[in-house]
């Protein structure tokens, strides 16, 4: 019964009491902090570069599955002996593109510690950085790209 009178009170205190539990009395008024909508602009263009990347995935996985079936009449025909210079291309790359990804993290991870420190200049220029290592990392695909159309153009001679 105490339980009840208690939840009552509370109830009718904050039902009839205009101006109990606003934001101006319970300190919880939003700031001007630096917003994501600042960095709308910005935000548009990493979309579209992860959506350009995202389609150069794909089209790296097609030429993988057309490498893959040519790998294996590759190996009755005992064609494609030249691949040897393509394929360090290749490892290089993959290594260049591991490098390029951890950049592209701490640069993500110092944009979010700016946006933190309210730190509008510095945010921009942070976001900036890693909008820049985004398109480093399409350029590395595309090379990949490029390399993987050379493989199968030498297995299918």
């Amino acid at each position: 019964m105490k339980k009840i009178v208690v939840l009552m009170l509370a109830a009718s205190a904050v039902l009839f009491n205009p101006g109990y539990g606003t934001a101006e009395k319970t300190g919880f008024v939003q700031s001007d902090s630096p917003s994501r909508m600042q960095f709308q602009e910005e935000l548009h263009k990493a979309n579209q570069i992860r959506f350009e990347r995202l389609e150069i995935k794909q089209d790296i996985l097609q030429k993988k599955d057309e490498l893959l079936q040519l790998r294996a009449h590759r190996i009755a025909d005992k064609k494609g002996a030249g691949l040897t210079d393509v394929r360090k291309q290749m490892k290089e790359i993959r290594s260049d593109l591991i490098q390029l990804q951890k950049k592209s993290a701490t640069a993500k991870k110092e944009f979010k510690a700016a946006m933190k420190k309210k730190n509008h200049a510095e945010a921009k220029q942070k976001m900036d950085s890693w909008l820049l290592v985004q398109e480093e990392i399409n350029a590395k695909l595309k090379e990949k790209v490029k390399l993987m159309d050379l493989m199968i153009v030498k297995l299918k001679s």
